[in-house]
């Protein structure tokens, strides 16, 4: 009996069409029908019995043809088993296993490649490689004959991914047969090239001082006692409960604590740093600081990383000639916080670093790149080498040359450029140029290598030396910082200076001697005289501290301004107080010593929980009256409580609606400048 052949389970596994890559023959039985397909399509075929023994011959034979060619359909149908090709114009040869391919390759010279970046010189051929790859292959690519021993440490490999080349480090080099290997999952075009460490170490360092500049925060023609202009946040009402010492601080820095308005309980800070000095300080941050914003922003993407770095572990920078916001919070601040700071030179010392392991390998950090390194434990210990070495230098800095400098830095940017963490930036740089890269003795030794060439490069270029004797003129004053905060909530000392500052909005000086604004004084009553009687105020047992001003306004209303801290004892006792002063509206008129006072109730904007507000008119017996207006507002955030009281000349021309209104400016001004000195939340924000 004839048997036809079931098509091989393999064939459906495989990673090639049927019939590709098979010989003709092959190629039709592989695609067969199934047995029983084919029986249901000819029911009358059957075996011959009547032939006797020539037939059993022609089965034997036939038996052993279909044995051989199962083997031979299983072999070339099936995943298993390992494919080479290679392109006769170039010399490079693809190899890997068969089921990494999807489709034919195609090996060719590429007809008008583009030219390389500056610093590579193409050696050879470029290699066209087109196709699809479910997984990956090895590309060998020879080395000319014109690179010699010497070169072979700048012998790169090179890819194109369409839009630009990328170099790698090649991690297998074959001296005997002058192959090198490379592992990918993406064709494209590829090359070899060699690396100039010396011209591309020249580039660096003609273009280092900019990069200082600009990514380093270093104003190199601005250090030392020269003054610069960094962005200086409007100030003039600075939040008077946390105070900042700069007396240990850079010189002519400019400090603004501010309240944080989406904070209603006013627990948070933003503390703005001016330094008007060339040069910028690193500083370590106690709990409860962190960094928020920057200006000017790092301008290289190295320095951003190292911000970003910095901050997860409790460090910022002050740029020379920049402003640093930090974020303040007091529940978490230790008490009498300091920040430490020192010269600046971590930017300095890892744009070095980078610029090593950039100079050893030949490729560029893109975003990805960094990116990825951020998130590396080699970069963060990295950063944390890099800050230690830039502290421990700055303290030592006033003793240097130039030279010893130089050296230092690049020393240092050395030390903690460690060949793992080079690896591991060239092995996330490959995975990004789809090649895979694995660490090996061998390579680790090449990097060693490499590195020392390059530091000696750097360390005697006159370019670093004329860097670094500029940053020494930052050493004529202190290269080690300090900023002292203390909070101080309440204000008790300060509170005074949060009362309107004669001058500003309309509020000039009052006449006499103890005008004031300064701390002290007394509340009397709130609301009414007529209130007073009613329900006794204990002022001078509710409060702690007291501050009053007496102003003057447009020559024709006398202004005075009261303030109190309440003791947290007695603050449901003054809530109480308030509400009753909500609910009391009948009109006050109160003769007591000669004295006249008339007051009505009404209703205007309501500041913080309660608001009361009073007009009429006092004056005395006998004599003349004239108008007057009064309002009390309690702001339970920060237990303090507002008084204010408009009077007019007694020949004004002014009526009622006159002093409401101006009452209703001169308590508007009042809240508004409370609120952002002392935290209260007279005002929604």
């Amino acid at each position: 009996m004839m048997r036809v052949l079931r098509r091989d389970r393999s064939c459906r596994k495989s990673a090639l069409p049927y019939g590709r890559m098979l010989p003709s023959p092959l190629r039709v039985i592989c695609c067969v029908p199934h047995r029983s397909r084919m029986r249901r399509s000819h029911p009358k075929w059957t075996s011959d019995t009547n032939l006797g023994g020539l037939v059993t011959r022609h089965r034997a034979v036939a038996a052993t043809l279909v044995v051989a060619l199962v083997t031979a359909i299983a072999a070339a149908c099936s995943d298993d088993g390992d494919f080479a090709e290679s392109g006769t114009a170039t010399g490079v040869v693809v190899s890997g296993p068969n089921r990494a391919r999807g489709g034919d390759l195609k090996i060719s010279e590429a007809a008008d490649p583009p030219s390389m970046p500056p610093g590579f010189r193409q050696v050879g051929k470029v290699t066209h490689i087109a196709g699809r790859l479910k997984d990956y292959v090895t590309i060998t690519l020879p080395i000319p004959p014109e690179v010699g021993a010497a070169q072979l440490p700048e012998l790169r490999v090179m890819r194109h991914d369409g839009k630009a080349w990328g170099a790698i480090v090649p991690q297998q080099i074959d001296i005997d047969r002058r192959q090198v290997k490379v592992t990918t999952n993406a064709f494209s075009l590829w090359s070899l090239s060699t690396w100039d460490v010396e011209q591309a170490a020249a580039d660096f360092l003609a273009g280092s001082r900019n990069l200082l500049s600009s990514g380093g925060w270093w104003i190199l023609g601005s250090v030392g006692k020269f003054a610069v202009n960094p962005p200086i946040t409007e100030c003039r009402y600075p939040a008077l409960t946390l105070q900042i010492d700069l007396s240990s601080f850079v010189d002519d820095a400019i400090a603004c604590p501010k309240f944080l308005p989406d904070d209603r309980e006013r627990h948070t800070y933003r503390l703005h740093l001016s330094n008007l000095r060339g040069f910028p300080v690193m500083m370590r941050l106690p709990r409860g600081v962190t960094a928020h914003a920057v200006t000017p922003q790092a301008a290289n993407p190295i320095s951003q990383l190292l911000a970003y770095v910095g901050a997860r572990h409790g460090m910022a920078v002050l740029p020379g000639g920049g402003e640093l916001v930090l974020t303040v919070n007091a529940l978490d601040l230790p008490k009498d916080a300091r920040i430490s700071g020192a010269l600046d030179l971590t930017g300095v010392v890892l744009d070095t670093g980078v610029a090593i392991i950039r100079l050893v390998t030949g490729y560029e950090w893109n975003d990805e790149v960094i990116k990825a390194m951020g998130e590396a434990q080699e970069f963060a210990d990295a950063v944390a080498c890099v800050m230690d070495q830039s502290e421990g230098i700055a303290k030592r800095i006033s003793g240097m040359s130039a030279g010893q400098l130089a050296r230092e830095l690049s020393y240092s940017a050395a030390a903690c450029m460690s060949t793992e963490l080079i690896v591991r930036a060239v092995s996330v740089y490959a995975k990004f140029q789809h090649q895979v890269y694995n660490e090996d003795q061998a390579l680790q030794e090449a990097l060693r290598t490499a590195v020392r060439r390059v530091v000696a490069i750097i360390e005697n270029a006159p370019a670093l030396t004329q860097i670094v004797a500029t940053m020494l003129a930052a050493r004529s004053g202190r290269t080690t910082f300090t900023l002292a905060m203390t909070l101080q909530d309440p204000a008790v000392d300060a509170l005074y200076r949060a009362l309107p500052t004669p001058g500003s909005g309309g509020f000039r000086r009052g006449y006499g001697p103890s005008a004031g604004p300064a701390n002290g004084g007394q509340l009397t009553f709130a609301g009414t005289p007529c209130i007073a009687d009613e329900r006794p105020q204990s002022w001078a047992a509710w409060t702690h501290a007291a501050a009053y001003g007496r102003y003057d306004r447009d020559g024709v209303y006398a202004v005075s301004v009261q303030v109190a801290y309440i003791k947290p004892e007695h603050k449901a006792a003054v809530r109480d107080l308030f509400t009753y002063l909500a609910g009391s509206t009948a009109r006050c008129e109160h003769r007591a010593d000669g004295d006249i006072v008339e007051l009505d109730n009404y209703d205007s904007r309501q500041y913080g929980s309660v608001t009361d507000y009073r007009v009429g008119i006092a004056g005395w017996e006998n004599s003349e009256s004239f108008r007057y207006g009064v309002a009390a507002a309690f702001d339970p955030t920060k237990s303090l409580v507002v008084h204010v009281s408009v009077s007019a000349d007694t020949y004004a021309d002014v009526d009622a609606d006159d002093i409401k209104e101006a009452l209703a400016e001169a308590l508007d001004y009042v809240v508004n400048k409370l609120d952002v000195s002392l935290g209260t939340t007279y005002l929604p924000r």
